[in-house]
């Protein structure tokens, strides 16, 4: 049996090869000094899944996690509204000075106040401010008049 394998020995699975530091950076000859963080960072930017950024399927969920914090808190802010049993221009006052509230809040926490937003969205300002504001508003109407209604009753 030439082929068969002997009790008791176990061979070494293979390892995947690893990435090798490379000393030259594009355009630059290869010096001796050269340092580690230099070799690092080459790497990194050749490497397409060291750090993926500006990632479509990643940007899709960050604006959803937006839309969904939003959709919760203009229904729930609409609701309080209703049962205030605001009208006419406080109720929109209302859904004004929650709507940016609610947008700072979420622009700090989500995307933070230093700078690196468009590492998460396409454009922060307009994905956490601007864009779907007459969905919020739909929402909050709608939970405003029904709560309304129904306390007013």
């Amino acid at each position: 049996m030439a082929g068969a394998k002997k009790h008791g020995t176990t061979q070494k699975p293979s390892q995947p090869p690893q990435l090798k530091a490379k000393t030259h950076v594009s355009g630059k000859p290869s010096t001796k000094k050269s340092s580690k963080n230099q070799s690092t960072t080459a790497v990194i930017k050749n490497d397409p899944f060291a750090r993926q950024l500006n990632y479509k399927p990643n940007i899709d969920y960050n604006r959803n996690v937006v839309i969904r914090i939003k959709d919760i808190t203009s229904l729930s802010f609409g609701t309080a509204c209703g049962i205030l049993k605001l009208t006419s221009l406080n109720g929109f006052l209302f859904f004004l000075a929650t709507n940016i509230f609610t947008s700072l809040l979420t622009y700090a926490v989500l995307v933070g106040f230093m700078n690196k937003g468009t590492d998460y969205f396409v454009s922060p300002f307009n994905d956490v401010f601007v864009n779907d504001v007459g969905r919020y508003l739909a929402s909050y109407l709608m939970m405003w008049c029904l709560f309304y209604a129904l306390v007013s009753t």
